[in-house]
């Protein structure tokens, strides 16, 4: 028997000052699913939930993501009670959890239950990061999944890494560029990095997934035969400075812009950035430029013929 149904509705209480008749009114449905034995009321009342949390979550993004857990807490329970049902009822004998979904909850689509599912049951599983909810449900179920299923470790310590600043509502909030930074830490974890070889990489792996590379399984394990030949460090480099994965001929002329021209774009990059006051790309680290430096002192040395 399916046990009883409860809302914790304490954080939208607390973010919306003008959502009390909403949230008594979800109450009172509520308790009048877990009174009522009969399913068709239950289902009604159901369905009214749904409106009141459509309702809250309309003018605010992250009451809306906090909700629509709260929905997928609700969708766990309909299903629960409807397999109750078709095993009691001839009626129901026919019928699938999704005809029946679909005719329950007819403004929600099948990915968004099954996104709201999926939050609803990330939330027992981690503490939930609410001030990430502001993002959307699109976002945080990505980023909450690739947490729950691949266990990165020390998350704070890779949100620093992915510049993303955890600190305040406000401070997280104001940042224009916080969305990006969700999608290539949500990247970066779904990679799944486990083996011991590429710990000396983490942060050349790091730095490449934040200039937009995006490591498949093959280049995974691709990496993982370079770190024990001892090549990966090149080739990560080589993977920030195209933006992009894949083993290229690094010899050819077809994959190697003129040097002339890239030094050109240095130097007038450069002076752009000194002249204009311009805000260096966060991406950008002083390592970087180290090993820039250091690929051109060996270039002149060659001029040089020292």
């Amino acid at each position: 028997m399916a046990e009883k149904l409860f809302f914790d509705l304490d954080y939208i209480n607390r973010l919306l000052e003008k959502s009390d008749d909403n949230i008594r009114t979800i109450n009172n449905l509520t308790d009048g699913i877990n009174s009522s034995s009969e399913f068709t009321k239950k289902i009604d009342s159901a369905q009214e939930i749904c409106t009141q949390f459509a309702t809250i979550g309309s003018n605010n993004t992250e009451a809306n993501t906090y909700g629509w857990s709260r929905i997928g807490c609700l969708i766990s329970y309909v299903e629960e009670i409807f397999f109750e049902e078709k095993n009691k009822n001839p009626g129901f004998k026919k019928k699938t959890w999704e005809m029946f979904a679909e005719k329950c909850f007819p403004k929600i689509k099948e990915r968004r239950r099954q996104q709201a599912v999926r939050l609803y049951e990330i939330e027992k599983e981690i503490p939930p990061i609410v001030k990430i909810y502001f993002l959307g449900i699109d976002r945080v179920v990505p980023l909450f999944s690739a947490i729950v299923d691949n266990n990165p470790g020390n998350l704070k310590e890779l949100f620093v890494k992915f510049e993303i600043d955890l600190s305040s509502k406000e401070a997280f909030q104001n940042d224009t560029n916080i969305r990006g930074k969700i999608d290539r830490l949500t990247k970066f974890i779904n990679m799944g990095v486990k083996d011991k070889s590429l710990d000396d990489y983490n942060d050349l792996i790091i730095r490449a997934t934040k200039v937009g590379c995006a490591f498949s399984k093959e280049d995974m394990n691709s990496l993982e035969i370079k770190a024990k030949e001892g090549k990966a460090e090149e080739y990560l480099k080589r993977c920030i400075a195209n933006k992009t994965t894949g083993d290229k001929d690094k010899d050819s002329n077809k994959n190697i812009e003129s040097i002339f021209c890239l030094l050109a774009k240095i130097q007038l990059t450069c002076v752009h950035y000194c002249r204009n006051e311009l805000k260096i790309p966060d991406c950008l680290r002083i390592e970087m430029i180290n090993d820039s430096i250091e690929a051109l002192e060996k270039i002149k040395a060659k001029i040089k013929g020292e």
